[in-house]
């Protein structure tokens, strides 16, 4: 094949084959030093072959990562209103413009505004892990839509406001059966919306309130600020699974469903995703990246381009970072289950509106 335009178009072609080697021996090297402390550190020793694996993991960002952001392990200070996060194991924060509420070497406790990301690192993702992860990354959802969350869409005059904290599960080892992981995620967030009303009301009114298709910013952050990113393995398994909206559109469906139950238009969704372009922790890098120059305000495609295998110079088809494997969907939420009432929710709004109380 020609190299030229109609490579850009080529959905089975890598666009930058040769950086995928250079990033592919990158991720190789996480599991040959993973191998090596595990080797001779033996079971006995987990916990700290696991602080390894972290440090590992943090070392790595650091080197892709614009150096004006730090990648540090430890809390997110919740200022005695709102519960401190759990511990977590990677978070990457901007300490160009935010300074720590306490620091000592890699251990940072940091302000809500100043976190770009969050990471949990697990060894496998098995059952008892998923849950683990995703609890320390609930922690974080709290704080993102008690200190982030902009409670209306802003005016042409006003900045948008924080972006969501993106949220990554990362396991060593991937997923044994991809059908239970992305069923132990459904079942723990239905959980969560249906005894957590502080996550449930802005999740609920996004889903209510958006246009299923073309949701605004402020529908889709919403949705974000309690949702992993990803999930995703760094092994041969290539494990990874993606936050969305769902259900998938049926092309041939001449009337689409539009309530999913309590007015919702649209729901949370995980699908699993095809690594066929790139791999799962280019994919994370990829997301990293974008939120990374959208907060520091920097425009640069080329960057970000190279981890999500898109052109350059044209910005034709975004690699493979978003696509989903069909037939893979799975819900997140149950609005039949959710903690607060939709229509009470609405008319209180609509009675503070009336009176003056809330914009």
């Amino acid at each position: 094949m020609s190299d030229g335009p109609e490579d850009v178009r080529d959905d089975e072609r890598q666009l930058q084959a040769n950086f995928r080697r250079v990033a592919a021996a990158q991720a190789r090297s996480f599991g040959l030093m993973r191998d090596q402390v595990a080797t001779l550190l033996g079971a006995s020793q987990n916990y700290y072959s696991g602080v390894f694996r972290e440090g590992l993991l943090r070392s790595f960002l650091r080197q892709v990562l614009p150096k004006n952001l730090e990648v540090s392990t430890g809390f997110i200070y919740g200022f005695e209103r709102v519960p401190t996060s759990k511990q977590l194991d990677i978070i990457v924060w901007n300490s160009a413009k935010h300074s720590p509420v306490f620091r000592c070497d890699e251990f940072s406790i940091v302000t809500p505004e100043s976190v770009i990301a969050v990471i949990s690192v697990k060894t496998r993702l098995a059952a008892q892990d998923l849950v683990h992860g995703l609890e320390n990354l609930y922690s974080v959802a709290v704080l993102d839509f008690a200190y982030r969350h902009r409670p209306r869409p802003p005016t042409l005059d006003e900045e948008r406001g924080h972006l969501p904290i993106l949220k990554f599960l990362v396991s060593y080892e991937g997923a044994t059966d991809i059908t239970k992981t992305l069923m132990g995620m459904s079942e723990f967030y239905i959980d969560v919306l249906s005894r957590e009303p502080m996550v449930a009301v802005p999740v609920m009114v996004a889903l209510r309130d958006l246009n299923p298709f073309d949701p605004l910013v402020e529908h889709r952050d919403r949705v974000d600020r309690l949702f992993p990113q990803m999930v995703l393995s760094l092994d041969e398994t290539k494990t990874s699974i993606l936050s969305g909206f769902g259900p998938p559109e049926n092309p041939h469906d001449e009337s689409p469903k539009t309530d999913y139950g309590a007015g919702t238009r649209r729901l949370a969704y995980a699908y699993a995703q095809a690594s066929r372009l790139t791999t799962p922790l280019e994919k994370m890098v990829f997301s990293l990246l974008q939120a990374a120059y959208l907060t520091l305000g920097t425009r640069e495609v080329s960057g970000v381009s190279a981890w999500g295998d898109f052109d350059p110079l044209s910005g034709t088809r975004a690699g493979d970072a978003w696509e989903i494997k069909p037939g893979t969907g799975v819900p997140l939420i149950n609005p039949l289950k959710v903690a607060y009432d939709v229509n009470a929710y609405h008319l209180g709004r609509w009675a503070e509106r009336q009176r003056g109380d809330s914009p």
